[in-house]
């Protein structure tokens, strides 16, 4: 008897999950199917649209065991799929840096990315080299957070990332179906979605719901169940510079009127420097092809951008985007089955600014909880959509 696991959203964590289940035997022998259900284009959201810094160590409690494991499947998959052509996977030095254009600001500011792991090894980058394009006259320290060598932080190009994953699921024989779920029948199992061609039933015997900032939408409709997840905006900018800068994330402070105080900067292998850290924008569209960027949020990254180096002031912006990520009220991702009063139903969200890093790590845990009843490959109890269950049902 076939399984068909139907999973909605075709971001990273859905394209994740479904790629893991396709390299299982129970897969490749027909014993399952597996299926996408997607409203738009794969990875149209934060998953094409995100910074794709991975870290290996700043991590809280609740997440550190999955972030490691992601961390190393990140560098597999790389090994495997040929990452650093395909999709501009490399190790990074990160940074932190300081500019004071306003002198009497005092007061310290607080990057939302540290949130999780605030005791960082803060060194001197005395001896770095390569920084000497960061530097202006408002400068005013820099500080060393991890080295290329050491192997704590890397980068990828999330859209290709995904999309290549996505290609590698299909070619194992994941389907996709574009188009926005409006039922789900426990008995029969049929999962009715609305499609640009028209309504189309397809049989769902198990569902999971990885739909990024979409998911409590997609669960009221579906089970008629409030969960416990939101969105936080980000606009972010794509800087083309006039010259090709080294392999560096950097974390900034800047105090200064009419810009983003911690931007978060991010220099590709492709030329491009990619800013982000405005984490306001208008509220949660329908979908992804609804999102309306504010160009106040631009201008502030353009500025912050402009602070922190005259290279990267003279380039020339050939992207802005605004994407939402979805995040719940403990600051960690909910990874786990739902309400058994809801058959066999699972939810992976909640990932925050961490989705790109979770991905793999995710998309392996649900796959064997999945198949399995059980997760081997990380510690994932403190992520059990169960543990908020009195919250869901207060809801």
């Amino acid at each position: 008897m076939t399984d068909n696991i139907v999973i909605i959203g075709g971001g990273i964590i859905g394209v994740c999950t479904a790629y893991y289940l396709s390299q299982d035997d129970r897969f490749k022998s027909r014993s399952m199917s597996v299926t996408i259900v997607e409203a738009n284009d794969i990875a149209s959201g934060a998953s094409g649209k995100a910074a794709g810094f991975l870290t290996l160590d700043w991590h809280g409690p609740r997440t550190a065991s999955l972030a490691e494991l992601s961390y190393g499947l990140h560098e597999q998959l790389a090994n495997e799929l040929d990452g650093k052509n395909a999709y501009g996977y490399r190790r990074l030095t990160t940074l932190e840096l300081c500019v004071r254009v306003n002198k009497e600001s005092t007061d310290p500011l607080v990057d939302p990315i540290f949130a999780a792991r605030p005791e960082f090894q803060r060194r001197s980058e005395s001896g770095t080299p390569h920084t000497e394009w960061l530097r202006g006259q408002n400068f005013e320290n820099l500080m060393l957070l991890a080295e290329e060598g050491e192997n704590t932080t890397a980068q990828l190009h999330p859209l290709q990332f995904t999309k290549i994953l996505f290609k590698k699921a299909q070619e194992g024989g994941v389907k996709y179906i574009k188009g926005r779920p409006e039922s789900w029948e426990e008995h029969s199992k049929y999962l009715t979605i609305n499609t640009p061609n028209g309504i189309q039933n397809i049989v769902a015997d198990t569902l999971v719901i990885a739909a990024g900032p979409w998911s409590s939408q997609v669960s009221k409709t579906l089970f008629n169940l409030d969960l416990p997840i939101s969105n936080l905006p980000g606009h972010s900018i794509l800087i083309r510079p006039m010259k090709v800068l080294p392999a560096f994330a950097i974390f900034a402070q800047i105090y200064a009127s009419e810009v983003t105080e911690t931007p978060e900067i991010f220099l590709r292998p492709d030329g491009h420097v990619y800013v982000a850290g405005e984490n306001q924008g208008p509220p949660l569209p329908e979908g992804t092809a609804d999102v309306k960027i504010d160009p106040k949020a631009i201008r502030k990254l353009v500025n912050a951008a402009s602070n922190v180096s005259d290279v990267l002031s003279n380039g020339v912006v050939e992207v802005e985007q605004l994407c939402y990520r979805p995040v719940t009220p403990h600051g960690a991702p909910l990874i786990g089955a739902l309400l058994p009063t809801h058959g066999k139903s699972f939810l992976a969200s909640g990932h925050g600014p961490w989705g790109i890093l979770l991905g793999p790590g995710t998309g392996k845990v649900m796959a064997e909880l999945i198949l399995d009843g059980s997760v081997n490959s990380a510690d994932i109890s403190q992520l059990d959509p169960s543990l908020f269950v009195n919250f869901l049902s207060a809801c």
